[in-house]
C-alpha cells in the first residue's frame, strides 16, 4: 500500500513533509494533519488486532507527535521495535520505547532485518506479533503448553540424534525453569521449579537421580536465599527506608515462607523425597534438613508479622500526616506498641531487630520534618516564621527521644530491659538536629542583624556610625544573598558542602560583627 501510494503521488512527496505529521490549513482555516502512507499500512493489522475501533486510530494520528514516532520507527535505523497500546485512558499509543507496564495485550511490530530503514514493502520488512499484559506469564504459558509437548513428543525428534535431542531437551527445560522461577519473584513469590522428565516412583532409578539430586540443590539456593533475606539490608545500603517497609517486609517473608512450606509439603515434591530417601540419596539429608529449616522460618516470620500488624497503624499515620505537630500525639501509642512486642514476641525481642525499625521511624520523623521545613523555600520565607517552623521540629523530634527514654526506664525493671546502644538508634536522628541547629542559628542571626536596617546612632559621631552600620548592614544583605543562592539541600545531611559554604558565610559575619562592636564602642565612648 506504501508503494503504490509513492507511486501515485510521488512529486507531492518532494514538496512536502508528511512523514512527520506536518499541520496544514484548509480553505476553512481548520487544521488538517498530513498523514505518511506508510502509517495507514498500521490500521486495520493495529485494529483488528486489538479488537478496538478505527476511531481510535483516527483519534490516534490527530496527534503529530504519534505520527512523528510511527515514522521515526519506519526512517531510523537504531529504532527496530514499534509498540501499539492502550493508555489508561484507553488512548491508543504509539511507542519505541516499553512502557513500565500494560493494562492489556498489545500489538508489536519488529523489523525483520534489524537495523534497517522500512521505505516499502511492509508486508516483507515488518513482523507483526501480540504481547501479553503479564509477558513473564505469557512466556511461562507459551513454554508449557505449546513449546514443550512439541519437543517431548517423540515423533518430531525421529529425525534427530539422540545427542542433539537431549541436549535442546536439556537447554529448553534449564530455560523454562528460570522463567517459571523469574516469573515467581515478580509477584514476591519463590516458586520450585520440578525436573522436568522424571520418572517418579518410590523404587531407586539411577537413570532420574541425578536430576532429582540437582533440583534439591537448586531449591536449596533458592530457599537459603529467602531464609537468610534481612530487613536490615535497606539500611546496610545506605538507604533511608521507613517503618512500613519493615512490616511489608516480614508481611511478604512470611507469605513467601508459606508457599515454599506448601510446595515442600506437595505430593509431587514428597514422591521425590521417597526417591532420594530410597537411593540412600547424600542429598536426601539435606532435603530434610532444609525442610526443617523452612519450618523454623516459617514460624519465626509467621510470630514477627503477626506482632508487628498492631503497629501498623501507627506508622502510617506517622509517615501520611499532614500536621507535623501531631506527630507528638502518634509516639506514645508507637512506643507501648513496641515495648509490648519487646515483651512478648518470641522472635522480635532481640537488640538489632528493635534497632532497625527505631532507626526507620527515625527516619520517617526526619522526612516529615523535611516536609514541614520546605528546605527548598526557606531562605525566601520570612526569617521569624523560618525560625518558628525550625524550633517546632526540634520540639517534636525532641519529643519522641523523650518518648523513647520513659520506655527505656519502664523496661529497666523487668527481665528484658532496653540495654541496646542508643546512639544507634538516633544516629541519624542526631545528625539532623544539629543540621536544624545549624540552620536555627543561622537564623538567629539574620533576624539580629535585620534589626540594623532601622538603627541610628546619636551624638557628635552619630552621622558617621550611622553610614557605617548602613554599609554593614548593605554587606550582610550581600553575604546572605550569596549564601541563600545555594542549590542543593540544605536538609540533606549527607552533603558537606553546607558545613564548608556555612563556614564561609560565618566567617563574613565574624567580621561584620567586630565592625558593629567598634561602632558601638565609639558611641559610648569605649575608645
Amino acid at each position: 500500500m506504501a508503494a503504490v501510494a509513492k507511486k501515485e503521488d510521488s512529486s507531492a512527496e518532494k514538496t512536502s513533509t508528511p512523514s512527520k505529521g506536518k499541520k496544514e490549513e484548509t480553505e476553512d482555516g481548520t487544521a488538517h494533519v498530513q498523514i505518511d502512507a506508510r502509517v495507514c499500512w498500521f490500521e486495520d493489522r493495529v485494529c483488528n488486532a486489538l479488537k478496538i475501533k478505527n476511531d481510535k486510530w483516527k483519534k490516534m494520528t490527530q496527534a503529530p507527535e504519534n505520527l512523528e514516532t510511527v515514522v521515526k520507527f519506519l526512517d531510523q535505523s537504531e529504532n527496530n521495535t514499534l509498540l501499539f497500546y492502550l493508555s489508561q485512558k484507553e488512548d491508543l499509543i504509539p511507542t519505541i520505547v516499553f512502557p513500565s507496564s500494560l493494562k492489556r495485550k498489545s500489538i508489536y511490530f519488529i523489523k525483520t532485518t534489524l537495523g534497517s530503514e522500512v521505505r516499502e514493502r511492509l508486508d516483507q520488512e515488518l513482523t507483526m506479533g501480540d504481547i501479553s499484559s503479564n509477558p513473564l506469564e505469557f512466556l511461562s504459558t507459551l513454554m508449557e503448553e505449546v513449546y514443550m509437548p512439541m519437543l517431548t513428543n517423540v515423533k518430531n525428534l525421529d529425525c534427530w540424534p539422540e545427542v542433539v535431542a537431549s541436549d535442546v531437551l536439556r537447554h529448553f527445560h534449564n530455560l523454562n525453569g528460570a522463567v517459571y522461577v523469574i516469573s515467581g519473584k515478580s509477584k514476591g513469590k519463590t516458586l520450585l521449579p520440578l525436573p522436568n522428565g522424571a520418572r517418579l516412583s518410590t523404587e531407586s532409578d539411577k537413570s532420574i537421580l541425578h536430576t532429582l539430586e540437582s533440583a534439591v540443590i537448586d531449591w536449596t539456593h533458592q530457599i537459603k536465599e529467602v531464609i537468610k533475606s534481612n530487613s536490615a539490608a535497606p539500611l546496610d545500603e545506605g538507604l533511608n527506608p521507613g517503618p512500613l517497609v519493615e512490616i511489608e517486609f516480614w508481611a511478604a517473608k512470611a507469605a513467601n515462607l508459606q508457599s515454599i512450606y506448601q510446595q515442600l509439603t506437595d505430593e509431587k515434591i514428597q514422591k521425590i523425597a521417597k526417591v532420594l530417601q530410597a537411593s540412600k540419596s547424600t542429598y536426601y539429608p539435606a532435603f530434610r534438613m532444609i525442610f526443617d529449616e523452612v519450618v523454623h522460618a516459617l514460624d519465626e516470620a509467621s510470630n514477627i508479622n503477626t506482632f508487628l500488624k498492631p503497629l501498623r497503624i501507627y506508622v502510617e499515620r506517622l509517615s501520611q500526616t499532614s500536621d507535623f505537630i501531631e506527630l507528638t500525639q502518634i509516639y506514645p501509642g508507637m512506643m507501648q506498641s513496641i515495648v509490648l512486642i519487646w515483651t512478648y514476641s518470641k522472635f522480635y525481642n532481640t537488640p538489632n531487630r528493635l534497632t532497625v525499625i527505631l532507626q526507620e521511624i527515625c527516619n520517617d520523623i526526619i522526612e516529615q520534618a523535611r516536609i514541614f521545613i520546605q528546605p527548598s523555600e526557606l531562605f525566601s520565607s520570612e526569617p521569624e516564621e523560618a525560625a518558628d517552623r525550625i524550633k517546632l521540629v526540634l520540639k517534636v523530634c525532641d519529643a519522641f527521644k523523650l518518648t523513647y527514654y520513659d520506655c527505656k526506664v519502664k523496661t529497666s525493671d523487668t527481665s528484658r530491659p532496653w540495654n541496646f546502644d542508643s546512639k544507634l538508634v538516633f544516629g541519624r536522628l542526631d545528625q539532623f538536629l544539629v543540621r536544624v541547629q545549624q540552620i536555627l542559628e543561622l537564623f538567629e542571626t539574620i533576624i539580629e542583624f535585620n534589626r540594623l536596617e532601622k538603627v541610628e546612632m546619636g551624638g557628635t559621631k552619630g552621622k558617621i556610625l550611622s553610614s557605617q552600620v548602613a554599609q554593614i548592614f548593605v554587606e550582610f544583605t550581600q553575604a546572605l544573598s550569596s549564601f541563600a543562592k545555594i542549590k542543593y539541600d540544605v536538609l540533606n545531611i549527607s552533603l558537606l558542602d553546607f558545613d564548608v559554604d556555612l563556614g564561609k558565610f560565618h566567617l563574613k559575619i565574624g567580621d561584620l560583627d567586630r565592625r558593629i562592636g567598634f561602632c558601638y564602642a565609639l558611641e559610648f565612648g569605649c575608645i
